[in-house]
């Protein structure tokens, strides 16, 4: 990057950290009402907390890039895979966990009768094991797409 993009970078930046900053506090709030809370224990919404988690996840990427963006640093492709690994996931995580939770509202929608006969931790492995899968599929990606630069 040229002088001018690091300079838009650093200036953007400080908006970025502070969006984060309150989606760090505001998901961790709600990961933690869903766990305390025994009337949150629907499979939605563990799925809601879930999502939350991975969220924080995601939301750590910004903290990362805080001192290399403030020297004159560069950093190996390597070493910036390995400290996004985290929120690389959590991007993934939470996008199919948003997935899962409009698939839960639909059989929902679709089989009420059936669906209040199911066993909730059927549907929580079938949802987490698509989750895991992404996660995989991700970790395929970052490591078949890898230069080294």
């Amino acid at each position: 990057m040229d002088a001018v993009a690091w300079s838009i970078a650093r200036s953007v930046y400080p908006v970025l950290a502070g969006v984060a900053v309150v989606g760090v506090c505001l998901n961790s709030l709600l990961l933690l009402t869903t766990i305390f809370t025994k009337t949150l224990r629907s499979t939605s919404n563990i799925l809601i907390g879930c999502c939350a988690a991975f969220d924080v996840m995601h939301a750590t990427g910004y903290f990362i890039q805080f001192p290399i963006l403030f020297s004159d640093y560069y950093i190996d492709s390597f070493y910036c895979s390995i400290m996004q690994f985290v929120p690389a996931l959590g991007r993934a995580g939470g996008a199919v966990c948003v997935l899962c939770i409009g698939v839960d509202r639909m059989l929902v929608l679709l089989m009420a009768m059936r669906y209040q006969h199911t066993k909730r931790l059927y549907f929580l492995l079938c949802h987490f094991f698509t989750i895991l899968l992404f996660w995989a599929w991700t970790v395929y990606l970052m490591f078949a797409f890898w230069m080294k630069k």
